[in-house]
Order: C-alpha cells, then structure tokens, then sequence
C-alpha cells in the first residue's frame, strides 16, 4: 500500500514536470542540449515509475499466493484481487512503451514539433497511469479491510464458542474455580483485543 501511494506521489511530481517542460518548449524554435537532457531525465523517471508499478504487481501476486496457501477467503475477496491483479496488468500497455521508445528516438533526430506532441501525449498518459493508480490503491484498501473484516468474524465466532464451553465446564462444580476463572481471564483478554479490532476496522 505504501509503494502504491509513493508510485502515486512520483506520477504527480513527473507530470507537474512535464508540464512545465511543455510549457517551455512552446516559444522554442529547436531543441538546446540542456531541453534534451531534461526529456531524457523525465523519461528516466518514467521507466523508474515502470519498474516500480511492475514490482508492486509482483508483491501483490507474492501476496495473494501465500494468502491462499494458509486461508481461505471469501470468493468475493479473491475475485477483488484478480480484478486487482489485471488492473496491474492494463496500467504500462504495450503501447505507452512504445510511445516512450518514440520519444527517445525523437530525442536523436532533434525535431521540436513532434518532441512537442510527444510530450502531450506523455503528460495525457500519465494522468491516465495516475488515475489507474489511484483506483488500484482504492481497490487494494477494500480488500484490506475485508480481509481484516472476515478475520474478526471468525475470531468473534471461535470466541463465542471458547465462552460456550467454559459455561458448560462452569454448570459442573467439580471442576476447579480457579482454573475456570484463569481460563476467563484468557477469553476476555481476546475479547478486548477483538474491540480493538473492531475499532480499527471502524
């Protein structure tokens, strides 16, 4: 979650940049050394954001993997991560890629106007790549808190039943009093630990 939000972070501080580089090149008649070492700077950071959405993709699958191998989950949470997973997929299409490949190649031949239209093609793209994003960190966050949610159910159900039996064990005086009341201690220590869950699902 925290790799999204930073990767998040890093789109709007490199579209800001572009901008404000698109802006520059405007009144330009060509292209100076310092205008093509700045281009190639935000496509440096571009490939980084790349690399970073494709790992952040790979932890995620990691995630969901060992998940499954421990615990089952609703089939409404594991249908959240695969929608998760394929958001993943969509955000570098193979045809921003080659945009990028473009506009290096652009970068050579020195033509202004096409680095121009490249460059407002690059700012739309990562609003688009921020806007994905944005809706992957949304998605990640509800599957958080259902997991979390699923979890204190069944810790609440294990509970209620740990306190059934003691109540059993209770109604049948030969059993030891002060072992029954450690045994309370213990369930009302986990219950204090479940309304803390509860409060920070709430």
């Amino acid at each position: 979650k925290d790799q999204l939000k930073e990767a998040i972070d890093e789109t709007k501080k490199l579209q800001k940049e572009i901008e404000d580089l698109s802006k520059k090149l405007v009144d330009k008649k060509s292209l100076n050394w310092q205008d093509k070492q700045q281009i190639s700077d935000l496509l440096n950071k571009q490939d980084e954001i790349k690399n970073k959405i494709e790992n952040i993709n790979k932890l995620n699958l990691d995630k969901n993997l060992k998940e499954q191998q421990y615990r089952q989950f609703d089939e409404e949470i594991v249908k959240k991560q695969e929608e998760l997973s394929e958001l993943f997929e969509k955000i570098m299409t193979d045809e921003m890629k080659k945009m990028f490949e473009e506009l290096q190649k652009l970068l050579e031949e020195v033509d202004k106007n096409k680095v121009n239209e490249m460059l407002e093609q690059m700012e739309l793209t990562n609003e688009d790549i921020k806007d994905q994003l944005d809706r992957n960190l949304e998605l990640f966050k509800q599957i958080e808190f259902e997991q979390k949610l699923s979890e204190t159910i069944e810790k609440l159900e294990k509970l209620a039943e740990e306190q059934k039996e003691l109540s059993e064990k209770t109604e049948d005086k030969k059993n030891d009093i002060d072992k029954l009341k450690e045994e309370q201690d213990e369930i009302d220590n986990k219950f204090d630990d479940f309304k803390k869950d509860i409060d920070e699902l709430n």
